[in-house]
């Protein structure tokens, strides 16, 4: 049948195949925009190798474009707008195979103002010391818009393409999605590393990016915004050497997932905020800044290995009036600064169950600013200063965790804003320090611990906890030192085989001691305060087998 050229191409029949061939010179089609406007849906268009300087624009369904042969490389360079724009409609597909694109992005015209896309929503971490021109803040989509590809609809995939912005003169993202959803696959997208630049840059759209390379992006690798009715997924990529964050997720209530990726050598490896639920899954953050930053946001941490990085491994913190949760589960976390830092008055993160919180160069988890933490089921060993840190102000429900050989206390907290703190059911052994050091601090309950092998099992100063059932044993100081001002309940406790004093109390301290056992230290209790306390009653109703030192009778009631 002869086609009329003035008229549109045939409705594209189900089970048709048509394959045209772009070979500049020789073949039918000089350019692929040639091949595109003479394709019916469906076509497929084989690419030959060599270097294409017009940008393509994608407007029919089900089309494959690919490179001629696997190791052959087609490269398309532009200047300006999109080197690849695809437009679709839902539920129609492009698929594109095997490209180079190369933007050099000359133009240095000022992107226009973002206008109504929620303010500062979109991309304000691309606020950095490091970065002279907040661009991204002001970008507004549209077909003119510097990209090395750009999808507006459809169903897309991009399979073994590099994307390199390495020349680039301005500011641009490599990748934005701004409708639809887009699959990449065996990729590279590579920044330009002094020019601010954007991996992927995705706006309310699904996307789905596998065994991927994205690196060297001065304004962060991957940028996520979108609603809990998207999908995304990364998974198996590497994101490394990002200025800003190697990921960014944003928007409320959306659960985004990352899993089984590397992320390494960026300024944040992971930032979540916004209210955004990501799942931060099976993956390497190592070498970052701070390995993951969660700002307001409600994130699940699970099954990471979150290692040397230079400052936090994990940070939760809350600002302003919004509040961040988060719950962080069965990861290894080393060799960081503080394994995991908690900040705020409205931060109350979950960390529990991970297997190794070891070797960090400063705390294993510091709470502070008024954060409240749950930390339960973790072992933390060997930090070089404290194993749990609570900062005045701040305060924990710590419970079941194995914590033992931090450089100074296992546990340390304090300051009268910390009084709902409680420490429960936690083995606290061979620290080089104390087991337990608590200064200032207000009501707070220690109950049912073994604490053992420490240099004092527990040590008050100011302070007013309960300490209640925990077995103190085997320290080589004191079991329980009570000091300064300090009036705590000791109630039903064994201290034993400790190499000093079983319980002591000293300077002005005073406080409830009942019903504890006392027996096989050298001295059961040292009670040398100069607070009135009433020695008989404290021998009557509490169980000592051997030597009790007192004060001068002048000083303490003894009838």
């Amino acid at each position: 049948m002869e086609m009329n050229p003035g008229q549109p191409d045939p409705p594209f029949e189900e089970g048709l195949y048509k394959l045209l061939q772009v070979v500049p010179g020789i073949g039918p089609y000089q350019t692929i925009q040639e091949a595109i406007n003479a394709a019916s849906p469906g076509t497929k268009i084989v690419v030959s190798s060599t270097l294409y300087t017009q940008p393509v624009f994608i407007n029919k369904p089900g089309l494959v474009l690919e490179s001629q042969e696997a190791s052959s490389e087609v490269q398309i360079t532009c200047s300006a707008g999109p080197i690849i724009y695809v437009s679709l409609n839902p539920g129609e597909t492009c698929r594109i195979k095997g490209f180079k694109l190369i933007h050099t992005a000359v133009s240095r015209k000022r992107l226009e103002a973002l206008g109504n896309l929620g303010g500062e929503t979109y991309l304000d971490m691309c606020e950095s010391s490091r970065t002279s021109e907040h661009w991204v803040r002001n970008l507004k989509l549209s077909r003119s818009t510097n990209c090395a590809l750009w999808v507006d609809g459809g169903n897309v995939s991009i399979e073994d393409c590099q994307v390199t912005l390495s020349s680039a003169k301005s500011p641009l993202p490599a990748i934005v999605i701004n409708k639809g959803h887009l699959k990449i696959e065996n990729c590279e997208i590579k920044g330009q590393g002094e020019v601010p630049t954007v991996g992927i840059y995705t706006i309310e759209s699904d996307i789905t990016v596998l065994k991927s390379k994205i690196y060297k992006h001065r304004s962060g690798g991957i940028i996520v915004y979108s609603k809990p009715t998207n999908k995304i997924l990364i998974s198996e990529c590497q994101i490394i050497g990002n200025v800003n964050c190697g990921v960014y997720f944003l928007g409320e209530d959306s659960r985004p997932v990352i899993q089984r990726s590397k992320i390494a050598h960026n300024e944040d490896g992971i930032k979540i905020a916004q209210y955004n639920c990501a799942q931060i899954k099976g993956c390497e953050i190592k070498q970052n800044e701070k390995g993951v930053n969660v700002e307001n946001a409600d994130p699940f941490i699970f099954l990471n290995l979150i290692r040397g990085n230079r400052e936090e491994g994990v940070y939760f913190h809350s600002e302003g009036d919004g509040r961040c949760d988060g719950k962080m589960m069965s990861n290894d976390l080393y060799e960081n600064e503080n394994a995991v830092v908690c900040c705020g008055p409205a931060c109350f993160p979950i960390i529990e169950g991970n297997g190794k919180v070891a070797k960090n160069k400063k705390a294993g988890i510091k709470v502070m600013d008024g954060a409240h933490a749950v930390i339960l089921r973790n072992e933390i060993y060997e930090n070089k200063t404290q194993g749990i840190l609570l900062v005045k102000g701040s305060s924990a429900h710590i419970e079941k965790n194995n914590i033992y050989s931090n450089k100074k206390a296992n546990v340390a907290f304090g300051g009268s804003e910390n009084s709902d703190t409680t420490i429960v059911e936690n083995s606290i052994f061979r620290g080089q320090a104390e087991g337990i050091f608590n200064l200032e601090g207000g009501t707070s309950w220690i109950k049912r611990n073994q604490i053992y092998e420490n240099s004092d099992g527990i040590v008050l100063i100011d302070s007013y906890p309960v300490i209640t059932m925990n077995s103190i044993y085997d320290n080589r100081r004191s079991g329980i030192t009570v000091a300064g001002r300090s009036q705590p309940n000791i109630v039903d406790n064994e201290v034993l085989r400790n190499t000093a004093v079983g319980i002591n109390i000293r300077d002005m301290a005073t406080g409830l001691l009942l019903r504890n056992y006392a027996f096989g230290n050298l001295v059961q209790m040292a009670i040398i305060t100069k607070s009135r306390m009433n020695i008989k009653q404290i021998k009557k109703e509490n169980y000592i087998k051997g030597e009790v030192q007192l004060p001068l009778p002048a000083i303490c009631s003894i009838m």
